[in-house]
Formats: structure tokens, C-alpha cells, sequence
């Protein structure tokens, strides 16, 4: 009893399978092979008129090639000979257009279409065009500032036109011509008193627009300092050859006198013994100096 049971219930699974696949294809055949449904027309038609005849289905030798497109009029059975003929394709697939050659990936001009565009850097101006007139050189090159004497300033260069003129920091300077190449300006003392450096530039007074130079700079250097402290003073104010000055030598911390006349660090010369001050003069750049007494402390 109980093998017969059992067998009782695989014959209805085997039903209920054999039922799912019947439905199944028949499913498939209305979704992809059934003609769509004709649409209900709005009213009745009149007995008397004329039917429109039907078209004949195309006999199996006069269909159309697997793959082509079907026509809604085709019956049933001719569809079915055309997935039979499909299926039964065992032609191999065409491969080869996996392998074919690819566009290069290498970013563009923009980079990344997920980023912000970011302008490309210019290309950099072109320098400017040379200046007709040379500046080469000047002499002297340089001068100590404060010295209390002129300065004669000789400009050297090329292409320098006969009308050429001496600019110095921006203003116009009497110049003299000395040749073709030099030409030569007198500077004030107090035009270099200042230490740095001073721009010095030749131009046409015709057309300063265009015939003009480059750029040189004279240089106005620090002046020298003695470098020592007044701490003291020994003797007679009234007579110079017992009256001492009594100086500390900063670099060294030693102490020295010295009387009027004598020389202070080789070049400076001691001038006068004040009672609260001494003065000097640089021998080389006569420069003076007045060295105050230090104050005592308290």
C-alpha cells in the first residue's frame, strides 16, 4: 500500500510539471508569436459591404530569412518553422570583433569630464625688443655717499646718437660728449649722499619715446666710521699738546689717547679736543665726524 502511494504522487508531480511547461510555451507563443488583437470597430458594419479579402499565407519556400523581420499575417505554423530554422543554427559566432584594434584612451585637453575645467597656462609673452642705444658700462662705478666732494661720472655705450643726454635718476643731467661711445655728467654731492644705488639711462631729446637706453645703476656706499668710543678727556683744554682724548677701540675693547693732530685708526685725524666732543677727518674721502663724550654712569 504504501509503494503504491507513492507512486500515486509521482505521477502527479510529473502532471503538474508537464502542466507548468505547457504553460510556459504557451505563454511564449502569445507574447512573441501571436498576431496583436484587431481593435473593435466603432459601429456595426453594413451587411452589404464589401469584406476585404484575406491574404493567402506565404507557402515555407516564400518566407522571408531567418531574421528578418515578420509579418503580423503569417499563421502559426509558419512562425514555428521559422524558430525551429533559427534554433536549429549551429553556425559558429564571429569572435573576431572582440579583438579589433581600440581608440587611443589617452585624456584630451580637458583631462577628466568629472573635473573642473582648468584653463591651460598661457604661453609666455615674448621678451621685449632690445633698446637701440647700449649702455655698457660707467666710471667710477661707485662713490662713497656724504663725501663732500663732485663727482665726475663717465657714461660708456653703443649707438649713443649725437643729441644723445644723460638721464640720472629720471632727470636730465648737462652732458658732454667726449667721443662716439662716452659721454660724461657731473654729480653734487648731495646727489649721492644717500648709500644705494641710482639709475643712470641715456635717451635722444629728439625722441626719447624710442632712442633710449638701458638701465645702469651707480652705487653710493656707506661711508666708513671710526669705530671707536670717546670715554675721557686728560689735561689742559687751552694747551693742545698736554690735552689727551681717551678712546675705547669697539672691535678690540682696548683703550687709547691720542692728542690733536694724531691719527685715529691710521685715517682718521684728530682735529680738536672738545670738552664733551671730539672732531675728526677721513684723510682719503674727507669726511668729517664729531665723536660725542660718552656719558658716566650714574
Amino acid at each position: 500500500m504504501a509503494g503504491s502511494g507513492r507512486s500515486a504522487d509521482k505521477i502527479k508531480k510529473m502532471v503538474a510539471a508537464g502542466l507548468g511547461v505547457a504553460a510556459t510555451l504557451v505563454l511564449v507563443y502569445q507574447l512573441f508569436f501571436s498576431a496583436p488583437t484587431p481593435k473593435p470597430t466603432l459601429g456595426a458594419r453594413n451587411a452589404n459591404t464589401p469584406q476585404p479579402a484575406k491574404s493567402a499565407p506565404l507557402p515555407p519556400s516564400q518566407s522571408a530569412a531567418p531574421g528578418a523581420p515578420q509579418r503580423s499575417s503569417a499563421t502559426p505554423a509558419v512562425q514555428d518553422a521559422l524558430v525551429q530554422a533559427m534554433l536549429s543554427d549551429t553556425t559558429p559566432l564571429n569572435l573576431a570583433v572582440l579583438s579589433l584594434p581600440v581608440g587611443a584612451s589617452k585624456p584630451g585637453e580637458r583631462g577628466n569630464i568629472f573635473a573642473f575645467y582648468v584653463e591651460p597656462p598661457k604661453p609666455p609673452a615674448p621678451p621685449p625688443p632690445p633698446p637701440p642705444i647700449t649702455l655698457t658700462g660707467l666710471s667710477p662705478q661707485s662713490a662713497i655717499a656724504s663725501a663732500p666732494h663732485k663727482v665726475t661720472l663717465v657714461v660708456t655705450g653703443n649707438k649713443i646718437p649725437p643729441d644723445a643726454q644723460v638721464y640720472y635718476e629720471g632727470a636730465a643731467k648737462p652732458t658732454k660728449r667726449l667721443n662716439e661711445s662716452q659721454l660724461s655728467i657731473e654729480l653734487e654731492p648731495g646727489e649721492y649722499s644717500v648709500p644705494r644705488g641710482f639709475n643712470v639711462e641715456v635717451k635722444s631729446p629728439a625722441d626719447p619715446g624710442h632712442m633710449n637706453s638701458n638701465i645702469i645703476q651707480f652705487v653710493a656706499q656707506p661711508p666708513p666710521e671710526p669705530g671707536v668710543v670717546f670715554k675721557a678727556r686728560l689735561g689742559d683744554l687751552s694747551n693742545p699738546q698736554s690735552s689727551f682724548a681717551v678712546f675705547e677701540v669697539q672691535a678690540t675693547k682696548e683703550i687709547k689717547r691720542f692728542r690733536k693732530g694724531e691719527m685715529l685708526q691710521g685715517v682718521w685725524r684728530i682735529d680738536a679736543i672738545n670738552a664733551d666732543s671730539v672732531d675728526i677727518t677721513h684723510t682719503q674721502y674727507d669726511i668729517k665726524r664729531r665723536i660725542p663724550l660718552q656719558d658716566k654712569p650714574k
